[in-house]
């Protein structure tokens, strides 16, 4: 009875905002930059879990990076940030500096792919690096529903925004990812790359032309 009566309160603030005069645009997933992926609106799905989508304006862009493990079952880390330290003529270890490896996924949104563990096990992983979004990309062929919650107590305690793409609206932001990465290690030689820039959530207003 509580968490229906939760769930009335909630419902009746989100229809209230909606309903404002401030007039609120159900956007869910924008993308800034590039601008050839900017003009190509992508489907998305939202999830049962999580924050509200909610913000105050539609120019609170952040980066997308990519998840490593891709699939975001376990401890994220950046592999450039590993270690690997000798133990004696015949053993190495590799130790990751967490510190470091962490800031690649601070405030950014976090891009992972279906499949290998739930939703929000994937969620929580995101979460756990101060990402401050996860964007998950479908399977090849994969049903577009609402990424449901699993019912697990660490599912309570997910905060970010996350929502589920198409396989190829994924494959398109890999690439671009990848593209960006390859940039960066050249030093910013060759043609300028801009990183993929994207916000989640309902916003206030939009204040480009964004179509």
């Amino acid at each position: 009875m509580k968490n229906f009566s939760l769930l009335v309160i909630a419902s009746i603030l989100l229809i209230f905002l909606l309903s404002s005069n401030k007039k609120f645009t159900i956007i869910g997933l924008q993308i800034a930059s590039p601008i050839h992926l900017a003009r190509q609106p992508i489907p998305f799905t939202t999830a049962q879990f999580g924050g509200i989508y909610v913000s105050n304006s539609c120019s609170d862009f952040k980066e997308v990076v990519l998840a490593h493990p891709i699939e975001a079952c376990g401890d994220l880390y950046d592999p450039d940030y590993i270690i690997t330290t000798r133990i004696d003529d015949n053993n190495t270890k590799e130790i990751i500096n967490k510190t470091a490896s962490d800031m690649k996924f601070k405030d950014k949104i976090v891009l992972v792919v279906r499949g290998k563990c739930t939703f929000t096990t994937k969620a929580e992983q995101v979460q756990k690096v101060g990402a401050s979004g996860m964007i998950v990309m479908n399977s090849d062929g994969g049903e577009m529903y609402a990424m449901s919650d699993d019912g697990s107590y660490a599912s309570y305690f997910i905060r970010i925004k996350s929502v589920l793409i198409p396989y190829a609206n994924g494959i398109s932001l890999i690439s671009h990812i990848n593209e960006y990465n390859e940039y960066l290690k050249q030093h910013d030689e060759g043609e300028f790359v801009p990183p993929l820039l994207a916000s989640l959530g309902y916003c206030q207003s939009l204040d480009y032309d964004y179509f």
